[in-house]
This record gives structure tokens, sequence and C-alpha cells, in this order.
């Protein structure tokens, strides 16, 4: 699910040959990393006992903002044939009202900055971008994500 899922997401953003490449051994392993750090909150919704869409979110990863205050979405990721069900969306507010029963003051999220579909998602869910971006090379192409932010008190 987590490799079709990112494939959907990712074509035309990302080298075809990156996405075809994508390894379900690889994407098990991040998982038994990712479920076995107490800190990692993962959410999933289903449909007729299998998983088709995900939430991974915790403590903000990056070293500019207080860990203790500030919580971040790691990943959201949905099937392609179940987007536009309101599943993301349902997910993504469960995970902000973890992060407030957690008592975070903000909530944030890096988005890949070609990706207008994530980008107008986070924006609907009352996200802004936070000037925030970092850039990677990564083996022959090179990405920007940028951060989006949510605050979480009133």
């Amino acid at each position: 699910m987590h490799v079709r899922s990112w494939q959907a997401a990712y074509r035309g953003q990302i080298p075809e040959p990156v996405l075809a490449g994508l390894s379900v051994d690889a994407r098990e392993k991040w998982w038994e990393q990712t479920l076995g750090d107490p800190a990692n909150r993962v959410l999933v919704a289903d449909e007729a006992s299998r998983i088709v869409a995900f939430v991974n979110f915790g403590p903000l990863r990056d070293d500019d903002a207080d860990r203790d205050s500030v919580g971040e979405v790691y990943a959201i990721y949905c099937l392609a044939e179940f987007w536009d069900r309101g599943i993301g969306r349902k997910l993504m507010e469960a995970a902000v009202a973890s992060l407030c029963d957690l008592h975070y003051a903000a909530v944030k999220v890096s988005v890949l900055d070609t990706n207008r579909r994530a980008i107008a998602f986070y924006r609907k869910l009352g996200f802004s971008a936070d000037g925030a971006e970092k850039v990677e090379q990564r083996e022959d192409y090179r990405i920007r994500e940028l951060r989006y932010s949510r605050n979480l008190r009133a």
C-alpha cells in the first residue's frame, strides 16, 4: 500500500525509474523502525480489512523548534483509488486531535513543492506555508520540500 500510494502521489514529480524501483522490502524495514519508535504514532484507514491509507506523526524532527511544543506529520498516504473520499481528511483530523491531546501547540508538515494536490489538501485543513524549505540532491534528481504549519491553540 505504501509503495503504490507513493508511486501514484509522485507520478510526474519524481523520475519514473525511481518510482518503478521502489522496494516493498525497503518499506518493510522503514515500517519496522517506525513502529519500533515509541515517539511515532500511526493511524490507519481500512476497507474490508485492507489498509487503504495511513498517517504517521509525532514530535518535530527539525532542530529549529521546541520538540516539546511542536508536532509533525511525517507521512500521510492513501491508495489512489480511495482519493477524494474524505479518508485523508479524517486521518489528518484524527492526527491533529491526537497532537492536541499530547499538548502540542503547533503541527508542521513538509511537502514536495510540485505536489499541488497535497498543498491544496493541507491548505484546506488550515495549514499555511511558514517559509522553511529544504532542498536535497538525490541520485540523479533534486527535490525541494516546503514546510506548512498550523497552530493548534486558539
